[in-house]
């Protein structure tokens, strides 16, 4: 996993990160808000928050390559804030990902994961 370190608030993290792929037009599908579920549980945690987005015109070539990796597409972020208070960005790495299926499309992989370490950079700057 990758980790980078935000100076700003889950929430505000979060919304840098959904108003970077808005402006990317890249399609969001989901939206996990964790500690909302633990609440309605009647449990506690930390705000945890992972958003599952991705561009079909990119991810599908992984899939052509190496279709069992449908598993791990779309790609997803998890944004939380940890026992210290600090805020946290997470995401699995694409290379070590397309390495376990065996995907020979470095061109793609390339692609992703520099997308990623661009959202993530866009999303963990600025001032708390």
């Amino acid at each position: 996993m990758i980790v980078s370190q935000s100076p700003s608030d889950v929430a505000t993290t979060v919304a840098r990160v959904r108003a970077t792929l808005e402006q990317l037009k890249v399609p969001m599908f989901a939206t996990f808000d964790h500690a909302a579920n633990a609440k309605e549980a009647g449990l506690q945690l930390r705000p945890t928050t992972v958003l599952v987005f991705g561009n079909p015109a990119v991810g599908t070539h992984l899939m052509q390559d190496q279709q069992a990796i449908a598993l791990d597409l779309p790609l997803r972020l998890a944004v939380w804030e940890d026992a210290q208070g600090h805020t946290q960005v997470g995401y699995h790495d694409v290379r070590r990902m397309a390495d376990e299926y065996h995907v020979t499309d470095h061109e793609t992989v390339d692609k992703l994961t520099g997308f990623m370490a661009n959202l993530v950079k866009n999303a963990t700057a600025g001032t708390k």
